[in-house]
């Protein structure tokens, strides 16, 4: 038994109040889901696809970033409202922050994806699907961000065509010689537009250091969670990087070259950057490593 769909949707990102149109999607897609988890060799890859300039993606970059949206109410119209980052883990699975969706019906929420530019009005490959159900992380606390996760079971599968991430082993380690990058978009336009970004980044091994940053820059008793991952930008983020980025973005990592399988290791939770300090602190992702036992039935079901 096969469902069709069509969506057509306007959408805002809030904080600019900047509106773009989606096109619509009609599609139709088998009720029973191909959920299996694919190998390495249909998963995290992009080919024939040239690295952007500075940190701005090119399409089909990082094609498993994903937009999440909230239906609301502005200015007497249903409009959907960007409100973080997701990345796509498989054909009907995105994986988010739990403090984006815990408190959205499911019903408002949808998820964009096949985009790498928020104003382009030209991408084929767009797609709009709502969101079947939240598995909200069970030890999730709104305070402290503990267990800041969420994974969406969206209402459909996505197109084929759509390349999945891999996810990172709990037991794989990411050194200097790997190539890992925070994925997602800014919290606001700049000049009018809003492309996803990416930040070469290195993982953090000193928890006791990035722990003092942090309490420079939030609070002197902030207290860097167990399972939480630190990172730096690699190079210098100039005036022409974002001060604020969304939560949800990815933290992706290969085991080697940028030719190989891209994997996904963290989940931002909290991305600090802010332009009125000239310290910039560490990044703050949920390390997807030691969630693996809750991930991978989720995604089987």
């Amino acid at each position: 038994m096969e469902r069709s769909f069509s969506r057509c949707h306007r959408v805002v990102l809030l904080s600019a109040l900047v509106t773009f149109s989606v096109q619509c999607v009609t599609a139709a897609t088998s009720d029973s889901r191909e959920n299996e988890i694919e190998s390495d060799e249909m998963c995290g890859r992009t080919e024939n696809v040239e690295e952007g300039d500075g940190v701005l993606t090119n399409p089909g970059e990082f094609p498993w970033s994903v937009v999440i949206l909230r239906l609301t109410e502005l200015g007497g119209m249903q409009k959907y409202v960007l409100i973080c980052g997701g990345t796509l883990v498989s054909r009907d699975k995105v994986l988010t922050v739990a403090q984006c969706v815990q408190q959205v019906p499911t019903a408002n929420l949808s998820v964009l994806i096949g985009v790498w530019h928020l104003r382009d009005r030209n991408t084929v490959s767009k797609q709009v699907l709502g969101v079947d159900n939240a598995s909200i992380h069970t030890g999730y606390k709104l305070g402290s961000k503990e267990h800041n996760l969420a994974l969406l079971t969206l209402e459909n599968n996505v197109d084929e065509s759509v390349t999945r991430v891999c996810l990172a082993a709990s037991t794989q380690q990411y050194e200097s010689n790997h190539n890992c990058y925070t994925v997602g978009w800014s919290a606001s336009f700049i000049n009018g537009t809003n492309q996803l970004l990416r930040l070469k980044t290195i993982l953090l091994s000193d928890r006791t250091e990035c722990q003092r940053d942090l309490q420079r820059f939030w609070h002197r008793k902030y207290q860097l969670l167990p399972e939480a991952l630190c990172t730096r930008a690699e190079d210098t983020m100039d005036d022409d990087y974002p001060c604020s980025r969304i939560i949800g973005s990815a933290l992706v990592c290969t085991k080697g070259t940028r030719d190989d399988p891209y994997y996904l290791v963290g989940v931002a939770s909290q991305l600090p950057r802010n332009c009125s300090h000239s310290a910039v602190p560490p990044d703050v992702f949920m390390d997807l490593r030691k969630y693996t036992g809750w991930i991978s039935p989720l995604i089987k079901e």
